[in-house]
């Protein structure tokens, strides 16, 4: 597979500072342009030092609307919350003035309810997207983008008026007990003015580069086109 922008870094520690630059840049042109920004994230371990370093820019974090990208079916004080990993690094210093979205707003709703909720609250609140970080992992799936879930082609139908929905996911190692989730779909991903894929190590490498047509983050670097820019560090 080969992507249309695909950027290489020394190490991680300049990967988080480009991305945390362009993040940065792109917040600020869209603040200029309309007034307002959307930013979605996603989870994981790599993106978490960007957003703490973009917790302490002084952004008008009042005029900007935060979500995620995807979401484990958990509370918001969970471990595996993705809202948590927000809590405790983007939505921070000054970006605590931003207005945050989680995905769950309701754990006592069904998964189902909660991202029907969830479309609607993003519809008016957050899409399309000004800026979009994602990641990926080992087995190639991207958001909540998981090869075999029940309700991935849900996910990916470009003619679905959703722009979020709830699948769930076979249990691997990569899931873990997580297998309910909330995430945005293929709509949601050709919507976005700019999205950033983080990347790192080898073995990711080398998933991604090999990835074919029919994988999840194939699915997604097709929808995002000429948006997407790939940062990768060992």
């Amino acid at each position: 597979m080969s992507p249309r922008h695909y950027i290489q870094f020394p190490d991680q520690g300049a990967l988080i500072n480009a991305a945390t630059e362009t993040a940065q840049n792109t917040l600020s042109a869209a603040l200029e342009h309309r007034g307002h920004a959307h930013f979605l994230c996603s989870g994981g371990s790599t993106p978490g030092p960007v957003y703490t370093a973009l917790s302490k820019t002084p952004l008008d974090w009042a005029k900007i609307t935060v979500g995620l990208t995807d979401e484990r079916y958990v509370s918001r004080q969970s471990d595996g919350s993705n809202m948590a990993l927000l809590d405790r690094t983007l939505l921070q210093n000054y970006a605590s003035e931003a207005a945050a979205f989680p995905l769950v707003a309701d754990p006592t709703e069904t998964v189902e309810q909660a991202a029907s909720t969830a479309d609607e609250i993003y519809k008016q609140n957050l899409l399309p997207a000004d800026l979009m970080i994602l990641g990926m992992g080992g087995d190639a799936h991207t958001l909540s983008w998981f090869a075999d879930a029940d309700g991935l082609q849900n996910a990916l139908d470009l003619k679905s008026d959703r722009m979020v929905i709830s699948l769930t996911a076979p249990q691997t190692r990569v899931t873990g007990p997580y297998t309910s989730r909330i995430t945005l779909t293929r709509p949601a991903i050709a919507a976005a003015r700019q999205i950033i894929l983080l990347i790192t190590g080898e073995e990711k490498r080398t998933v991604f580069e090999t990835a074919t047509q029919d994988t999840p983050i194939a699915h997604m670097i097709e929808a995002a086109g000429e948006r997407l820019t790939t940062y990768w560090a060992p």
